[in-house]
């Protein structure tokens, strides 16, 4: 076609005004520039109606005036009349043009109302298609006189004008399905081969080419056209299901137990598929990120477990173990399609990847209510270190304590509102928030701070579990059965190990729902028996200051916030963020009157016993107390592994990059890991194990500080503070936390280093703890004494032992001894008693008297000098008469005798104690008392002039337990012991029994020796009933107390100033016992419970 054929018809010549800007038309000379053609092709040109052919208008819309306007005017490059060749097929079949610009991107086409005559052959004119594409008008749309009318025109051939695109398998560079997307599927010609990996012809689009939107609607012409042509069944949607990455769309989600509730409550919660709406004020910039997260469902407390998913907004419950083998993640910004499924944009990667990518688990956007932030909050808050705040207030003084409380729960919210308002500001998680205003190292930091507070909870939490089972193994077992901690904290490891390996903390939820549930009862029922104990039995002792130890109270209140890590997720589940602070409020009001009340209260119930573990406390032999002792430590066993998630997380983020899932080297590397932090928290359970409180106060102040007081002021700083106002005080409060830091962490390593000796726990007190002490392997120090393994047997007719009594003959015997600094012997002259003695004559009397003194919570409690007060059989020196009462009383290891304590006030008795049996010197654990509570507690010798007549005990004393009204087997065997003790001691030379009261003014000066020759002063010995010394199954029970200055021989007594428990003493075994111990001052050892020496010092062998 070397020339153009000139228009003969009597239509209208094909021409329009040029614009006034568009060149001259000139002379076309052999072939077209392309440009022009290119403009030509792509400019609309006004079509005029011809003679006898009605325009075709679009259906369904008027028509349009055909006028021409400048808007309608050719590009440059075209002309107005067109000179040179004629009409190509090219033209002819784009030349239906209604004189419109282009339909707008994603308009479709309309079908002509009738379709256009031709006079081709059917199978031809079946392919002709009208359009409105193009810059000239089609031949189909002429009448039957133009253009030289026939059937020898030219026609709109679509696979002529397909012939001249460009194709998908001459296409480079990625797809887009936008016009697939716009236009319906397209099924066109497939490339055999040619076409780049990954893009088809639905992914094609001709605005990937250069210059591709001049000639788009050439391209979306040929889809309209192709489209036409198909047979109707063919527009069936034939795409593959696309596998859901949300499980809200996933089929399978549904088709279990409640699939169908849960699908329910998330798609109320407007998170269907894991996007939320934008709102309608929202942002261009600043909600463009956050408008395709889900929200984080948390309306459960199972659901709360995600939270530590997001521990300090740091990403830990993603892991790279799910991804497939050919998988990698991709950002957090990308948007739920993949690149290749969008058109480019700007941001597009100009390569593609060769793997697939996988999508990580979008952050979260908030979607919580107040009321689920502050459940969310109080859960986080409530811990194990509200068990420890009670012995924390026995380190600080109540007054302190409470004032100290206080402020920390105030400083702690204040700092916690600075990091939520650095937050608002600073994208990020706590520690991308350091490594954005301060570089890598400040992040570095504040994640070793993070790790290291986890490592410290994790270990606290060991031990605590730990010192929980061993007392329950003990009080359910009476004390036969017990496990050392560090082989308790052996097997938490074990357990803990497999939980380690866990990579998705949703596996952990039900362990921490069982959690919640047992340390709610445990609170409850602690408050309870704290109230009852308070109502029964009084204030205890407490001080209000400790001088000594107020450093561990500061670190075990820092302690106890423990929930700084948890600040940032909460924050951002909420809707509106901005209430945070208001939400936050509450519950440090809630939680800190919790924490004030739980620790006052058990402080005021239980004093200077208060153990570390609170639990401890309760009464060990009731079995409501030993369940919620189990449950409690199950709870903490249980979440534990929840508490060291963040740890493992957080280091191995950061020491593995690769994936182990294919590779099983770096798979066990992590797992190996894994077993190595476990192993690490338990080393320093271990290392911490004697010093609970200590350990505890050393996590708060050394770890917890800097994360609650260093590092919020100094991000704040940076991030947020503008006035000069703001900048000096978050200034002035990083200098507080360094130096609080330091200093408190120096003196509660000082205080740990010198330590005092623990209080004696449940067996202990029953003089059972040091039998279970003894089983341990390391070697026992020798004896003070000279010891025999077997009583000998008797060498002369002895009294039989009764029959039917259930005595225990498997348990050890040794050490299981009752402590005590001194014993309190009533002489009443009876041989049996109530079995509580203090109810005597309706409590009046002076063992009554002692014990409201002495017992807990009484004026002169003590729990470092403790007092045993028992009545005895002995008669009192002073004869009974009805206008006085009076008695007299025995002191041991003293080895005092008070012959008169009259009882007309209550003088004499406080007398007695002020002047005998208060210690001398109080522990150093005491130092931190008022001095006016010091000097109540300490012996003051004044007042020992208050009793006349008091004399040292000379004789030897044999004490046998007979209160028959508190056991059967004391009370048969006691009688039967006493008798055969006074026949045997009687044959013994130079040994005299003694059984009437003692004479004052009759005290023998001088040391006596038990053997004498004749014509020697005898050695007195007296023995007598008591009442119940504990350990009635060992029956009988006898104590032997030596004087001071006994001899034996020309020799001191090995025994002089002793007293020796033994215990199931039969009849037979006196005439040994007398020989061996009495005379010859050695020990028996197949029956010996214990011993006290002068100093008050308990002896086991």
């Amino acid at each position: 076609m070397s020339s153009r054929p000139r228009n003969t018809s009597g239509a209208a010549p094909m021409s329009t005004s040029p614009r006034p800007d568009s060149p001259s038309p000139r002379p076309i000379v052999g072939s077209v520039p392309r440009a022009d053609a290119t403009a030509r092709l792509a400019s609309p040109i006004p079509s005029l109606p011809q003679a006898g052919t009605p325009p075709i208008a679009r259906s369904g819309s008027p028509r349009p005036d055909l006028g021409p306007t400048d808007n309608n005017a050719p590009l440059a490059g075209a002309s107005g009349s067109f000179h040179g060749p004629g009409i190509s097929a090219l033209a002819a079949a784009l030349g239906d043009s209604l004189g419109q610009d282009p339909p707008r991107f994603g308009t479709p086409s309309q079908r002509a109302s009738t379709p256009p005559p031709r006079a081709q052959s059917p199978s031809i004119a079946g392919r002709l298609t009208p359009t409105n594409y193009g810059s000239f008008q089609s031949r189909s749309m002429m009448g039957p006189g133009s253009n030289g009318a026939g059937s020898t025109g030219p026609y709109e051939d679509l696979e002529v004008v397909k012939r001249h695109l460009v194709q998908p398998s001459d296409a480079e560079g990625p797809a887009s399905e936008e016009s697939s997307l716009l236009s319906g599927p397209s099924k066109g010609k497939q490339p055999d081969n040619g076409a780049p990996p990954g893009v088809s012809d639905d992914e094609f689009s001709s605005l990937q080419l250069q210059g591709g939107d001049v000639t788009r609607p050439i391209y979306k012409w040929t889809e309209h056209a192709e489209a036409r042509s198909k047979v109707q069944r063919s527009k069936s949607f034939d795409a593959p299901r696309p596998e859901p990455e949300n499980e809200v769309l996933d089929i399978n989600s549904i088709k279990v137990p409640g699939g169908f509730r849960r699908n329910h409550l998330r798609r109320l919660a407007e998170s269907p598929s894991g996007t939320t709406r934008r709102p309608r004020n929202a942002r261009e910039d600043g909600d463009e990120q956050q408008q395709h997260k889900p929200q984080l469902f948390t309306s459960s407390f199972v659901e709360f477990l995600s939270i530590y998913g997001h521990f300090a907004g740091e990403e830990l419950e993603e892991d790279d173990e799910v991804l497939g083998p050919n998988e990698y993640f991709s950002s957090g910004e990308d948007t739920d399609e993949d690149d290749s499924d969008r058109e480019p944009m700007e941001d597009s990667a100009l390569l593609a990847p060769s793997k697939r990518r996988r999508r990580r688990k979008v952050r979260a956007v908030g979607k919580n209510s107040p009321t689920n932030a502050f459940m969310l909050l109080l859960k986080s808050f409530v811990g194990t270190g509200v068990l420890f705040l009670p012995r924390a207030y026995l380190n600080g003084g109540m007054v302190f304590s409470n004032v100290v409380l206080l402020g920390v729960a105030a400083l702690s919210y204040y700092c916690f509102v600075l990091l939520t308002s650095t937050r608002l500001r600073v994208e990020g998680s706590f520690g991308d928030m350091g490594g954005i205003l301060y570089g890598k190292w400040m992040r570095g930091i504040i994640l070793a701070s993070i790790v290291l507070s986890q490592v410290g909870f994790v270990a606290a939490y060991i031990v605590f579990t730990s010192e929980n089972l061993q007392a329950f193994i003990r009080a359910v077992s009476d004390c036969k059965t017990s496990i050392s901690i560090p082989w308790l904290i052996l097997m938490q490891m074990v357990i803990f190990l497999p939980f380690s390996l866990l990579r998705d903390i949703g596996k952990l939820g039900f362990t921490a729902l069982i959690a919640d549930a047992f340390i709610l009862v445990g609170l409850a029922y602690l408050f309870y028996y704290d109230i009852l104990t308070l109502a029964t039995e009084g204030l205890a002792d407490i001080i209000m200051f400790n001088e000594n130890n107020w450093t561990l109270f500061i670190g075990t209140a820092i302690f106890t916030f423990e929930g700084i890590g948890l600040i940032i997720p909460i924050q951002e589940s909420m809707k509106q963020p901005e209430k945070f602070p208001k939400v936050l409020l509450i519950v440090m009001v809630i939680i800190t009157t919790l924490f004030t009340v739980m620790g006052a209260i058990s402080y005021a119930a239980y004093g200077s016993e208060t153990e570390t573990v609170v639990l401890l406390n309760l009464p060990q032999d009731n079995k409501m107390v030993n369940t919620v002792q189990f449950l409690y430590s199950c709870a903490i066993l249980l979440s534990t592994p929840l508490q060291i998630f963040p740890a493992i997380r957080i280091v191995e983020t950061e020491l593995f990059t690769r994936s182990g899932k294919y590779n099983p080297y770096i798979k066990w590397q992590k797992n190996i890991f894994r077993f190595f932090m476990v192993m690490l928290c338990a080393v320093i359970a271990w290392g911490g194990a004697d010093n609970l409180d200590k350990f505890v106060a050393l996590v708060g102040n050394f770890a917890c500080i800097p994360l609650v007081y260093i590092y919020p002021p100094m991000l704040h700083y940076r991030g947020v503070a503008r006035t000069r106002f703001w900048r000096y005080s978050d200034i002035a409060l990083c200098v507080f936390g360094l130096i609080a830091m330091a200093y408190t962490t120096a003196l509660t390593i000082m205080s740990w280093a010198n330590s005092a000796p623990r209080n004696p726990g449940y067996c202990e007190k029953r003089g059972l703890g040091w039998a279970l002490a003894t089983r341990s392997r390391r070697p026992s120090p020798p004896p003070p004494f000279p010891t025999v393994s077997t009583c000998p047997s008797p060498t002369c007719e002895c009294a039989a032992t009764p029959a039917g009594l259930d005595i225990d003959h498997k348990s050890p015997l040794n050490g299981v001894i009752t402590g005590y600094a001194e014993q309190v012997l009533v002489c009443t002259g009876r041989d049996d008693w109530k079995s509580k003695i203090e109810e005597e004559n309706g409590g009046d009397n002076l063992a009554a008297d002692l014990k409201e003194l002495f017992g807990r919570g009484g004026t002169y409690s003590d729990p470092f000098h403790n007092v045993s007060i028992l009545n005895a059989s002995f008669p009192s020196s002073v004869p009974p008469r009805a206008d006085v009462q009076s008695t007299s009383a025995y002191l041991f290891p003293s080895f005092k005798y008070v012959p008169y304590l009259p009882r007309i006030s209550f003088d004499s008795v406080q007398a007695l104690a002020k002047g005998y049996i208060l210690p001398t010197k109080l522990h150093s654990l005491h130092d931190g008392l008022s001095p006016i509570h010091r000097d109540r507690l300490t012996r003051q010798e004044a007042y020992a002039s208050l009793l006349p007549g008091v004399r040292d005990v000379e004789d030897v004393m044999v004490l046998i337990c007979g209160h028959g009204g508190r056991d059967s087997r004391c009370g048969t065997v006691g009688p039967v012991l006493r008798r055969e003790f006074e026949e045997k001691l009687a044959m013994v030379e130079g040994m005299e029994v003694m059984t009437g009261p003692v004479v004052v003014g009759s005290q023998n000066k001088g040391p006596k020796r038990i053997e004498g020759h004749s014509g020697e002063p005898k050695t007195g010995a007296r023995v007598g009933l008591i009442s119940h010394i504990g350990g009635h199954k060992f029956a009988g029970n006898v104590i032997i107390y030596i004087p001071p200055g006994a001899k034996a021989g020309d020799k001191p007594h090995p025994l002089a100033g002793y007293g020796i428990w033994y215990g199931r003493v039969e009849p037979r075994h006196v005439e040994g016992i007398i020989n061996e111990t009495v005379v010859k001052g050695n020990v028996v050892e197949d029956m010996f419970r214990g011993a006290i020496d002068q100093q008050r010092r308990i002896v086991r062998l």
